[in-house]
């Protein structure tokens, strides 16, 4: 029996050390780490933006627009929350543009002006910078 307890008790111990332990055992990943991992970079959040951009802008030249609106909010809100100025500005043009020919003027113009006002500041700011032109997507905003 104290052969058997010994036994228990160094299971258990090992049991236990795993748990707490930080380290991952070989062959394994810390659940933070692959959770990290996962996590979608800037870079990877403006590559699926400029996709939808891109998406967007066909939808619109084929008269999808309901398609085209879905698209482009979609890659908007990418562009605010990482705050990439430029295409956000983009996206809110393309949305005007879109609004334009549903023939929702009112809304047209309220997303063109947002367009321009980010224009300006994104030109203001390649200006400081030295930069004579910023990258910029589709036609009319530079």
């Amino acid at each position: 029996m104290h052969r058997s307890f010994k036994s228990k008790t160094l299971v258990t111990a090992s049991l236990l050390l795993s748990l707490i332990s930080p380290l991952p055992l070989p062959g394994t990943t810390s659940g933070t780490s692959s959770a990290l991992a996962q996590a979608p970079t800037t870079q990877d959040r403006k590559t699926q933006a400029d996709r939808l951009l891109d998406e967007g802008l066909k939808q619109l030249n084929a008269s999808q627009f309901q398609a085209a609106l879905q698209s482009l909010q979609q890659a908007l809100t990418i562009y605010q929350e990482i705050q990439d100025r430029s295409g956000e500005g983009q996206a809110l043009k393309n949305l005007g543009n879109t609004y334009y020919a549903l023939k929702d003027y009112t809304k047209a113009i309220e997303y063109q002006q947002q367009a321009l006002a980010i224009a300006k500041r994104v030109k203001r700011s390649a200006d400081r910078t030295g930069n004579s032109r910023s990258r910029t997507r589709g036609k009319g905003f530079e």
